[in-house]
């Protein structure tokens, strides 16, 4: 538990840990037009183990489309949550890679009508000399129109769903980086707090937990949350998250 004090008597509580395998975070399409469910598969695994899963990929537009599905590794991004993908066929680290783990046995349907759903099914088997820590795939998913108007310009819709796996008995660290308290919009009575959420472990991490603000006499005055939806943070990232709380102090 980390706490702060700012002239207001403001006490940040932020219990780091034990919240580590709560459900999220995940890459979606701009638009509602490929819709996938479950878009973030985690799981810890074992050595030797294989674990069957499913996604349920849907046409959510008004015409046919034809769908293709890649797997890839990823790295993490920015610190906002965003994922690297690296090419088709190209594997990351062995500290970190999952896709030569998967195999499809059941695939989805090619070719998708307006609003059809198709369900495809995947196993991971986690190699028996799998390193220890998160390791991070994806199911990358394309839909493109079935017939192409000859002389237009091709539109793609694009997803992925996201598959971290913790194998082994990974290292469980982080620290809070920065921590910052600003006004928003030039009004006193708004305060916008900035927690900065480093994870120096080797497992995917969420913390979360509450500002908790009292007066001088101890009483307290407002709370607000830090990292409401759980949302992940990769090994060796750092991660922004802003508390708002609106009300006169």
């Amino acid at each position: 538990m980390s706490v702060m004090v700012f002239t207001k008597k403001i006490v940040l509580f932020l219990p780091l840990f034990g919240l580590f395998f709560l459900p999220s975070t995940a890459v979606a399409a701009g638009d509602s037009v490929l819709q996938l469910s479950p878009f973030l598969i985690e799981r810890e695994a074992k050595r030797g183990e294989i674990l069957t899963e499913s996604i349920i990929i849907t046409n959510g537009s008004a015409a046919e489309k034809q769908l293709m599905v890649s797997l890839q590794d990823f790295l993490p991004g920015d610190g906002q949550g965003g994922v690297e993908f690296l090419p088709q066929g190209k594997s990351a680290s062995q500290a970190t890679t999952l896709a030569p783990w998967v195999t499809i046995t059941r695939q989805p349907e090619f070719l998708l009508l307006p609003n059809q759903s198709t369900k495809m099914i995947f196993t991971v088997q986690v190699p028996q000399e799998a390193e220890s820590g998160a390791h991070l795939g994806g199911l990358v998913f394309t839909l493109t129109d079935n017939l192409p108007v000859l002389g237009q310009t091709e539109i793609r819709q694009q997803s992925a769903a996201l598959l971290i796996y913790d194998v082994g008995r990974s290292f469980e660290r982080g620290v809070i980086q920065k921590f910052n308290l600003a006004t928003l919009g030039g009004q006193s009575e708004s305060l916008n707090f900035i927690s900065s959420f480093s994870n120096t472990g080797s497992s995917s991490l969420k913390p979360k937990g509450e500002i908790i603000i009292k007066n001088i006499f101890g009483y307290e005055i407002g709370r607000t949350p830090v990292n409401r939806d759980a949302l992940t943070v990769l090994p060796g990232t750092a991660r922004t998250f802003i508390s708002r709380l609106n009300g006169s102090f």
